[in-house]
């Protein structure tokens, strides 16, 4: 069209639908083990800071705690995001 360049796609077979459900199955693990890392890493640094008084123990759980409902959130999103992306795949 001279602006507009127009691709034409063969519809995706069974066979590259299941490759792409794997590869999203992967990523969402290494997704997943990222966030597990970065976890540690915030969960060490509060640590750190209870060690070096800087905050209490008390304080200390409850940062915990408030890590692990973030980490629990973030978890069921990469699930929701993940599920979508597999419908999305298979029903295309």
């Amino acid at each position: 069209d001279g602006e507009v360049i127009r691709l034409n796609l063969p519809p995706l077979t069974a066979e590259r639908r299941l490759e792409m459900t794997k590869m999203v199955n992967k990523e969402k693990e290494n997704t997943r083990i990222q966030v597990k890392q970065k976890r540690e890493d915030a969960w060490d640094e509060i640590k750190t800071l209870e060690q070096n008084k800087t905050i209490s123990e008390d304080e200390k759980f409850r940062f915990k705690d408030k890590l692990q409902e973030l980490i629990d959130k973030i978890n069921a999103d990469i699930d929701k995001i993940a599920e979508q992306k597999e419908k999305e795949i298979t029903t295309i």
